[in-house]
């Protein structure tokens, strides 16, 4: 008898399932909050990963034209801000930032351009060859006060990008 009433006066120490239930949700609550304040709180951070998206769609779109032996087309559309590889769906870009493209100033020639009608005012297109080359471009995003620039080399088709820089200075 002595042991059974020892038992009964000890606590157990745990947690009861509607106490860990509750931690639970609070911080999936707080999970799901957090990464918007964040981004919100340090400025660039959206440019950041657009710039980056793009870059990465340029190099896949390079290595998808050397894998199925076609030219690939990313085109770049002013207004809205947007790019489309190869005629699937457009991808938009958020809210204050703004894209700009322009041909690689390395160029000497414009013919690469010429080649598919370019009009300047409303879209610019980048073409990838088979061979892993490119009609060059530099492209920029820009969200104030910070811009980055991607570039296409034309020979290689590598695609490069500068960090994000004041706006001013580019």
């Amino acid at each position: 008898m002595v042991t059974e009433r020892h038992l009964r006066g000890i606590s157990s120490g745990g947690f009861t399932l509607l106490e860990l239930l509750v931690v639970l949700a609070l911080a999936g609550l707080l999970m799901s909050v957090v990464p918007s304040l964040i981004s919100a709180a340090v400025p660039g951070t959206a440019l950041r990963i657009e710039s980056r998206d793009l870059a990465a769609s340029l190099r896949e779109s390079r290595n998808r034209a050397i894998a199925i032996g076609q030219k690939l087309d990313v085109t770049i559309e002013f207004d809205p801000p947007q790019y489309i590889v190869a005629n699937e769906k457009p991808h938009e870009l958020p809210a204050g930032i703004t894209i700009t493209a322009g041909k690689d100033p390395q160029l000497r020639s414009d013919f690469s351009l010429r080649q598919f009608g370019q009009n300047y005012e409303d879209r610019f297109t980048v073409r990838f060859y088979p061979d892993g080359s490119s009609s060059g471009a530099v492209i920029t995003l820009r969200s104030s006060p910070l811009a980055y620039s991607i570039m296409v080399d034309w020979l290689l088709g590598s695609v490069s990008m500068a960090s994000g820089l004041p706006a001013d200075e580019m």
